[in-house]
């Protein structure tokens, strides 16, 4: 039962990491008055927390507590320390809220990562979904700047892509690409040395 509960947990943290590579990329709704940044965020945060209640399921079950820490745990901790002093003296904190929000869930999400993904295998499945995401973002960018259109009646602009602003999206891919230059390389060296 303990073992069903673990593999449950680990799925549920596994899938839903995958889920957020595709969701920062592709997610967006034509329901609220801004598209892409605030929909993205919101999918964002709701995996984040789905993730984390994941995760503190499988630490009970298997009754062991382990935080993963790296080189840059306590820069990242000092910057959400730094986020919320700025917050709480800010001359309007509840306008500054959001931004706390965001940078608390931004390491929160990076320190669930870090814990969760162990295997090389999974690493590379969440570094290939970020790449389709990013292809498919590109090509849906591609077609809008010659005209072809998505079916929907919003997307009928020459400049429209899934993020939004095209300079959100050559950043994503500047920093794409080199991974996919990267993982390109380091498959092929794989191979040659197991011949």
């Amino acid at each position: 039962m303990k073992e069903r509960y673990l593999n449950l947990a680990t799925g549920l943290i596994f899938s839903s990491l995958a889920a957020t590579a595709l969701v920062i990329v592709l997610f967006f709704l034509p329901t609220t008055s801004e598209f892409f940044e605030f929909n993205k965020f919101t999918a964002f945060l709701a995996l984040t927390i789905i993730t984390l209640i994941a995760w503190a399921v499988k630490m009970l079950v298997d009754g062991r507590f382990t935080i993963t820490t790296t080189p840059i745990s306590l820069p990242l901790i000092i910057l959400l320390a730094t986020t919320a002093v700025a917050t709480i003296t800010s001359i309007d904190p509840y306008h500054s809220l959001d931004r706390l929000l965001v940078t608390m869930t931004i390491i929160v999400f990076y320190f669930l990562t870090v814990a969760n993904l162990k295997s090389r295998k999974r690493v590379e499945i969440i570094i290939f979904t970020l790449i389709g995401a990013t292809t498919l973002a590109s090509t849906v960018a591609l077609f809008s700047y010659f005209g072809i259109f998505l079916p929907f009646e919003f997307a009928t602009i020459h400049s429209f892509n899934p993020l939004g602003l095209v300079s959100r999206l050559a950043l994503l891919q500047a920093l794409v690409l080199p991974l996919s230059i990267s993982l390109a390389i380091f498959s092929k060296n794989q191979k040659v040395s197991l011949t």
